[in-house]
């Protein structure tokens, strides 16, 4: 993933090195679109096509499962993020991702 050139592949990337970053940590759709240097409908993609992509590659798993993130309901905690989806990357799965991405 990490090599692939295509554009959807690379904002997926850029997703998850934000998320990476901040291992367990809900993280809002604008502040990924911000820290990920992303467009709104650009972080949007990013999410469905990873969840697509895990889908077609895991199809007897639940895909909202088998992404490598977790999607938590509507942020509320902060007024600016109020009705948003965040996202959170686990511990492990951010050291793995960092890993990877050092090999790069």
């Amino acid at each position: 993933m990490i090599a692939d050139g295509k554009t959807g592949t690379f904002r997926c990337t850029k997703m998850l090195d934000v998320l990476a970053r901040r291992p367990d940590e809900a993280v809002g759709l604008r502040e990924l679109e911000q820290e990920a240097g992303l467009g709104h409908n650009e972080i949007r993609g990013a999410v469905s096509g990873m969840t697509h992509f895990c889908g077609l590659r895991w199809p007897d798993a639940d895909s909202r499962r088998s992404a490598p993130w977790t999607k938590i309901g509507r942020r509320i905690d902060r007024d600016d993020q109020r009705g948003e989806f965040a996202y959170a990357l686990t511990a492990s799965r951010a050291r793995n991702w960092l890993r990877a991405r050092q090999g790069d």
